[in-house]
């Protein structure tokens, strides 16, 4: 694993501290392994939902298209059935 020399405000600092003094990390690098983690899983559902957006446009763009009246229409007869 690699390490990496991070400069802290003190305010963040004081934060961490206050973390692992109530127990919900173990250190200070339990914390900051956790936060990258979680900045990590957050940047990969935005790719997912931006590349989501590019692929629908896309689709509109090429006429690959339902009109809202028959999308409805198909989504009420699902959920009679």
């Amino acid at each position: 694993m690699s390490q990496v020399t991070v400069k802290l405000d003190p305010a963040i600092e004081q934060h961490i501290e206050g973390a692992i003094r109530r127990g919900e990390v173990a250190s200070r690098d339990g914390y900051v392994q956790q936060a990258l983690r979680d900045r990590y899983a957050r940047d990969l559902k935005r790719q997912r939902i931006e590349d989501a957006l590019r692929r629908g446009i896309a689709d509109a763009d090429a006429g690959r298209v339902t009109p809202i009246d028959e999308a409805f229409d198909k989504i009420l007869s699902d959920l009679e059935a």
